[in-house]
């Protein structure tokens, strides 16, 4: 799959991969692992975290309501969330020229999974799940906070994160595993040895929308 242009890509083809876990299980790193791969060229990433985070370091309109309910550990209206979806896809998309998504931290419940699908704005592919026990979550979300300023990473937070993980997410994994759409590897140990697991499964997965 080679990298398009801006104009001459068509957004309606974008593939979406999407990357599930808790807080500490590894999807940032991972994410990072993918890119650096030569295997992955054809691969973007867009963490919606992280594109709601600027929206508040920039003080835009939904900043305030998308800062408290982060502190919270609460999921925003639908309505705002397809909005930073549309525009970190759309916008990486094009700057990059790839047509296929890595996206981190979306969906977190069935309900938003089945209403993006539903969309057809973009080609909804594979999920990929990093299995992570509530004790390793909480081992690496202790140290992060020692280093991050994240608003979301507060003890408290962290704790509801998890909790809202496994009680609405996990439901998630569960619900691409049924239309045989999900990928799955333990993201215990290190980075290097989760890729190892991940790796050539990704590859046959990317391997079938170029070849297809």
């Amino acid at each position: 799959m080679s990298i398009l242009s801006s104009e001459s890509m068509d957004l309606k083809q974008i593939n979406i991969f999407f990357i599930l876990g808790g807080p500490g299980s590894g999807k940032g790193s991972i994410s990072k692992r993918i890119l650096t791969d030569p295997a992955f060229q054809e691969i973007a990433h867009v963490s919606i975290g992280d594109v709601l985070r600027v929206e508040i370091k920039q003080k835009g309109v939904d900043g305030p309501l998308i800062e408290q309910t982060m502190k919270d550990g609460k999921l925003l209206p639908w309505a705002t969330i397809l909005q930073y979806l549309r525009k970190g896809i759309d916008s990486t998309a094009k700057e990059a020229g790839k047509m296929c998504i890595l996206l981190d931290g979306f969906p977190r419940m069935v309900l938003q999974a089945k209403l993006f699908e539903e969309l057809k704005e973009y080609k909804c592919r594979d999920a990929i799940l990093l299995h992570c026990s509530r004790e390793e979550m909480l081992r690496r979300t202790a140290g992060r906070q020692d280093t991050d300023q994240r608003v979301d990473d507060n003890h408290a937070t962290v704790l509801k994160r998890i909790e809202g993980y496994f009680a609405e997410t996990v439901p998630v994994a569960e619900y691409f595993r049924t239309q045989g759409k999900l990928i799955e590897v333990s993201s215990e140990g290190t980075v290097e040895e989760t890729y190892a697991q991940l790796r050539p499964l990704l590859q046959e997965k990317i391997l079938q929308i170029t070849t297809g």
